[in-house]
């Protein structure tokens, strides 16, 4: 009997993926491996749809993307996120899986399967990744200069009246970009872009939202992508506004502005569920306001729960905020953009006159 390593349990996980993720994530990550990885999904972690996919070595390592959440280089990352995980939780949910005999934390190993070397991310490559982020946000536009009306159309499409208020550094656009299904180019769009900032304000990040000449959203399956520098995004967010003693966070940009058009708070979007419960937020905050979406698989709720536990500890005072009208019909969630939208359509309707 030996002590359980990772190095033990991984060795015997090698080309049994599939059935771990399937097994433990549920039907939303079996159906991404039946697809396999050239098609995407709902993603098993914030439920959005068909911005999730599992990588070609998938039985191999357990690794996939999903455009929101970023990128997991082996199962023992995705389930962490997933369900919040410790390591030596998840070392011990994916060694039950597999049989390993587990009895005052020791475990029989069986017989290693063939290593296969998997390609990671090497240094050269994140370098590569960081040169093509700064070469991409230098040659886009500031929101309000000629040549970015899309982006601002965009902005006034989703229910954003004044999109000049937010601040230049914030957002910005590139006129000509190229979409990628995988690997197979699609077309050239204009694209919204948004840096994403470690806690150190370390930009590691690009979100892109790509969109037509007239302000809609491209007529592409993921709209929304992140380009990453294949660096960890925990703790990571969109910085739209100067952080400040009372200051809120939402999962999406639109949202964020939506919150700030309502009530002129400064708004961090933390890019997804996932992401939204583990953000670091600066020593500043005194008082955060979480703006959480209200999701039927209850991602957005649950995220929101577990960022307002972290903040508690740390001595910030937290008030959540949760739309009270239902999810409509035929929909998975309903967020603050959502009812911001719904308010300036009630403000613009004829009052009708008394009689009688």
């Amino acid at each position: 009997m030996e002590k359980i390593t990772f190095k033990q349990v991984k060795t015997v996980a090698q080309g049994r993926w599939g059935s771990i993720l399937s097994s433990i994530a549920g039907q939303d990550m079996h159906d991404a491996i039946e697809r396999g990885p050239n098609r995407h999904g709902i993603c098993p972690i914030h439920s959005g749809e068909k911005p999730f996919r599992v990588f070609k070595d998938v039985e191999t390592t357990g690794g996939c993307i999903c455009s929101q959440c970023g990128a997991f280089t082996d199962g023992f990352a995705f389930l962490q996120e997933l369900n919040n995980w410790s390591s030596s939780e998840v070392l011990s949910e994916v060694a039950t899986h597999l049989g390993l005999k587990d009895s005052s934390n020791v475990i029989t190993v069986l017989p290693p399967r063939k290593i296969i070397k998997v390609d990671e991310i090497t240094p050269e490559e994140i370098e590569r990744r960081k040169r093509s982020i700064q070469k991409l946000w230098k040659g886009s536009l500031p929101m309000d200069e000629k040549g970015a009306e899309p982006m601002m159309r965009y902005l006034l499409n989703r229910g954003i009246k004044h999109p000049n208020v937010i601040p230049r550094s914030a957002l910005r656009m590139a006129l000509s970009h190229g979409y990628y299904d995988d690997e197979k180019f699609i077309s050239n769009y204009s694209t919204m872009l948004a840096p994403v900032l470690d806690p150190k304000g370390v930009c590691v990040a690009i979100h892109r939202t790509y969109i037509t000449f007239k302000g809609q959203k491209a007529p592409v399956e993921c709209p929304k992508k992140l380009f990453t520098k294949g660096t960890s995004l925990k703790g990571a967010a969109i910085r739209l506004f100067s952080a400040t003693e009372e200051m809120g966070v939402s999962e999406g940009i639109e949202t964020a502005l939506a919150v700030n058009q309502m009530n002129g708070m400064s708004v961090w979007p933390c890019i997804s569920a996932a992401l939204l419960r583990q953000v670091v937020l600066p020593k500043i905050v005194k008082r955060l306001h979480i703006w959480a979406d209200k999701d039927l698989s209850l991602a957005g709720q649950e995220a929101a729960e577990a960022l307002s536990e972290i903040q508690y500890e740390r001595g910030v005072e937290v008030t959540i905020h949760l739309p009270e009208q239902d999810i409509p019909e035929g929909r998975k969630s309903i967020d603050w953009l959502d009812i911001h939208n719904e308010l300036q359509q009630k403000s613009k309707m004829p009052r009708l006159r008394k009689t009688g």
